[in-house]
């Protein structure tokens, strides 16, 4: 999986929770299901789609390419 080096993305609300922590949903790699409040996440790859996501109104979250930074949240 091909993730960012660094990506600058506005957040309305950023959750604490991780993608690792998302429960994941059979034959959906991008997207796992939050427990906590009952949306799906769908994971960005790339900055465009990050806009689509947000777009359609989706939490999104997004990984580092060295994975010490994640971001997941609804930019909308």
């Amino acid at each position: 999986m091909e993730l960012y080096d660094a990506v600058i993305c506005k957040y309305r609300f950023v959750c604490a929770r991780k993608w690792d922590d998302l429960e994941i949903i059979e034959s959906e790699v991008n997207r796992r299901h939050c427990n906590f409040c009952s949306e799906s996440v769908y994971l960005a790859k790339d900055y465009e789609e990050f806009v689509s996501h947000a777009a359609a109104q989706r939490c999104v979250a997004v990984i580092a390419k060295d994975t010490t930074g994640q971001l997941l949240g609804s930019p909308w």
